[in-house]
């Protein structure tokens, strides 16, 4: 999961770059991959054979105008975007870890279309950790406080084509800033919980 952390940093650290970035793939090979990426996913679960977390008391992150809901005593750290020292209400990054499961989250007030910045993650995920091989599972709709957005999940593989990690992106836009989410991590049950509760107690700036 080192790996993985390192990566999530990348993205964090290159968030800019999701302006420049634009999405593409072959359907007919992305459609015959799932089905055996959901496969290895299942062996990778059985594997870990961790227990379901205890719920945790929850608090509020609410230092930038948003309000995000975080297991209660969960240390973060936030930092500025192209250089800023500090993060700030137009834009910055919040990165967290707990429980073998990575999260950023990178809000700008530049004009990026959703699908564009979850692709954009994606291929900065890519590009960080070229020992992996990244292959999208699914995408959607996302609803984060009344807000419509998109997500994409995704593996991870080595070179033996073993699910390293899975994950998932969302990205979603309220008040005139672009919100995108990334949280990664070896448990598939963890990874889907925490971007569950993450995206749907996120509440836009006032």
């Amino acid at each position: 999961m080192k790996r993985m952390y390192s990566a999530l940093a990348a993205v964090a650290a290159g968030a800019l770059l999701l302006t420049g970035c634009s999405g593409g793939g072959d359907d007919a090979a992305l459609k015959k991959d799932v089905e055996s990426l959901k496969a290895s996913v299942a062996k990778l679960e059985k594997a870990t054979g961790l227990a379901t977390p205890e719920p945790r008391k929850v608090s509020e992150f609410k230092d930038f105008g948003f309000k995000l809901p975080l297991p209660d005593g969960l240390q973060v750290q936030t930092a500025g975007l192209a250089g800023a020292a500090k993060a700030s209400n137009d834009e910055g990054q919040l990165t967290a870890s707990s429980g073998g499961v990575g999260m950023v989250l990178i809000w700008t007030k530049k004009s990026i279309d959703n699908k564009a910045a979850v692709q954009g993650a994606f291929e900065l995920l890519q590009s960080s950790q070229p020992t992996l091989e990244f292959k999208p599972v699914s995408q959607g709709d996302l609803k984060v406080d009344s807000q419509t957005g998109v997500f994409g999940s995704f593996a991870a593989q080595d070179k033996q084509q073993k699910v390293a990690a899975v994950g998932a992106i969302g990205s979603w836009a309220c008040k005139g800033q672009v919100y995108t989410l990334t949280v990664a991590g070896s448990n598939q049950q963890a990874v889907e919980g925490s971007f569950s509760g993450f995206s749907s107690g996120f509440k836009c700036p006032a």
